[in-house]
């Protein structure tokens, strides 16, 4: 039975929690299994399997799982088909091909929509991220690997005089830090994944007190 195999795992057991949870998701997996053999694929069809990605990633569904439920389910349903059309192979076999096209369909769309779902979660945390560092009290610069500058927050450009509007990516580091050794001790940090803190310094009339550290971004894995 399709609903008994779902509640071995405990990833889809804590769905169906109880008799009535149980009854709703029958109720709902029969109408979208019914919409799966019913011919009509325009854009409600569409729309509909858009918001079971939605659905999913929201509850925490990982799509293993969904792919493992669906495949139960079509494993299930062949010997049926076969008891329908056994007698007649090559209207079989057409039939498995269908089938099997409109579930890659709604497997395609329900993981896409999932993921585009996630990446918005991230690009928030990202954008709360950036807000943060923005308003840090102390001066910030991000560089990467080659020691390009990436960007510096709000307090950065205040303390060196920076326009809002001044680009400053892609510049060398020591163009915005021209201070002996710098480059030795942020390539000793790259190389060490070691952080070199309480580094003091003059620059001009201004005295600083610097922290190197380096993080590994996943964009950069």
């Amino acid at each position: 039975d399709f609903y008994t195999h779902l509640t071995k795992f405990e990833e889809t057991r804590r769905f169906i929690p109880d008799a009535p949870s149980l009854e709703h998701l029958k109720q709902t997996q029969a109408a979208y299994f019914d919409s799966l053999t019913a011919g009509d694929y325009g854009p409600e069809y569409i729309l509909n399997r858009l918001r079971v990605g939605v659905v999913h990633q929201h509850i925490g569904l990982e799509p293993k799982w969904y792919i493992g439920a669906y495949s139960r389910y079509l494993v299930g349903l062949l010997p049926e088909l076969w008891r329908l059309l056994g007698d007649d192979p090559d209207k079989f076999l057409a039939t498995c091909h269908a089938l099997q096209k409109i579930a890659f369909l709604d497997i395609g769309l329900a993981i896409d929509t999932y993921i585009q779902a996630d990446r918005h979660i991230m690009l928030g945390l990202k954008r709360y991220a950036e807000d943060i560092i923005a308003s840090l009290p102390a001066g910030l610069i991000v560089v990467n690997d080659a020691l390009k500058v990436r960007s510096v927050n709000r307090s950065f450009r205040e303390m060196f005089r920076l326009g809002n509007g001044e680009d400053v990516s892609g510049r060398e580091l020591e163009d915005l830090l021209p201070l002996p050794d710098l480059r030795q001790q942020a390539q000793a940090v790259l190389a060490s994944g070691m952080a070199l803190r309480g580094i003091d310094a003059a620059l001009g009339e201004k005295w600083l007190r610097l922290t190197i550290t380096g993080i590994r971004l996943a964009e950069e894995e």
